[in-house]
Formats: structure tokens, C-alpha cells, sequence
């Protein structure tokens, strides 16, 4: 791959220590921070994660994290989603991959926006089988506290055809800072659901 720098194209901003590219510099003179770097401080947190148009991962994960033992529903994954980061135009979308228990029992994958008593756009019951995976497109809808979800909440795949109920809506006001939480919740104590990777990436829209 070739990067070529134009003047009308935006410029990439390096650390003086690590040579990291840590932001980019717009041809009006703005510096827009990546989420995450040391730079990123200097800016209050919506700047920093707005880059228009460009899909950025602001979290991810790997490690398993298994849920096992309680009834109660439980956070597995909390991600801060910044103040004004998504723009009022703007898009998350989240992908995540289960495993658990193969019996008849009940085993609840949510996505919640707003903490673990949040919004749920993502609420999947799983029983039979081993895995599962599922993506969530979250959108704000030209307002930041008007939103819309890519397909039926219970939907099992990432676009789920025939689905019985319809698009999710919901009014979660996205200018103040909120978790995205990622849970699970067990019908029987003693089976297993594992969170096995996340990865949330974010589009910033104005």
C-alpha cells in the first residue's frame, strides 16, 4: 500500500517518542487526536474520537471472559463511549462471538447502551449449539438522542432476513457520555456463556 500526502488531504500527526501516527491534521489547521493517544488529552474527548466518515475501533478484545455461577444478569464488557463522539449522523457498530452451554437452558447475549440497566439493542436468547456471533450497527439519526438499530433486537445473524419483529428505536441521548455494556445472563447457574472477542468501532457523523 502507497500512502500519497496532498494538499488537500489531511496530514498525520506522529509522537516525538515513538514515531506512532496519533492523530491527523486537517488542511483548515485542526488537529484531530486518535482515542487512546497521549495527545488525545489535550482535547476534550468528543474531538478526539472525531474523525468524519472513518470507521475507528475504540475497543477490542480477545481474551475470553466467562460467565458461570449466578443468574443475574452481568456486565462482561464496558466501553466508554465519549460525550458528542458519534456526531449527531454517526454509527456504532459492534461485533462480538459466543460460546456456552449446548442444553435447552436459556442463555442471554445483550448489547446495552447506557449501562448494564441501559438501552438493549442486542438481546439474543441462546440454548442448543456451541457458538454464536452477532454484529450491531447502532445509529444516530440525524439528532443525538434518536437512534436505530440495524435489524430486530432478538435477530440471531448480523442482517437477519424475515425477521418477526421490526428495527429497534430507541432515544438515548449520546451528547453526554455513555457505557456500551456487554452482557450475559444465565437460566441455570450452573451452565457456561463465554464472551469470546468484541470489537467496537465508531463513525464519527456531525
Amino acid at each position: 500500500m502507497t500512502l500519497r500526502l496532498k494538499p488537500e488531504t489531511p496530514l498525520f500527526l506522529f509522537d516525538d517518542v515513538t514515531s506512532r501516527i496519533v492523530g491527523m491534521k486537517h488542511p483548515d489547521g485542526k488537529e484531530l487526536y486518535f482515542a487512546g493517544s497521549e495527545s488525545s488529552a489535550m482535547l476534550p474527548a468528543a474531538q478526539a474520537t472525531a474523525l468524519p466518515g472513518v470507521w475507528q475501533v475504540i475497543a477490542h478484545s480477545a481474551v475470553a471472559v466467562p460467565l458461570t455461577g449466578t443468574t443475574a444478569e452481568t456486565a462482561l464488557a464496558t466501553i466508554s463511549i465519549p460525550a458528542a463522539a458519534m456526531g449527531a449522523n454517526g454509527l456504532l457498530r459492534v461485533t462480538t462471538d459466543w460460546s456456552h452451554t449446548n442444553n435447552a437452558n436459556g442463555k442471554s447475549c445483550r448489547v446495552r447502551l447506557g449501562g448494564l440497566a441501559g438501552t438493549a439493542f442486542m438481546a439474543v436468547v441462546e440454548t442448543t449449539g456451541l457458538a454464536f456471533s452477532a454484529q450491531k450497527t447502532i445509529c444516530n439519526r440525524g439528532a443525538f438522542n434518536s437512534q436505530v438499530t440495524n435489524q430486530a433486537v432478538g435477530a440471531t445473524g448480523p442482517f437477519a432476513a424475515g425477521a418477526a419483529s421490526a428495527h429497534l428505536t430507541a432515544a438515548v441521548d449520546m451528547s453526554v457520555a455513555k457505557d456500551l455494556v456487554i452482557s450475559g445472563e444465565l437460566g441455570n447457574s450452573g451452565d457456561t456463556l463465554t464472551l469470546e472477542q468484541y470489537t467496537v468501532e465508531l463513525c464519527y457523523r456531525a
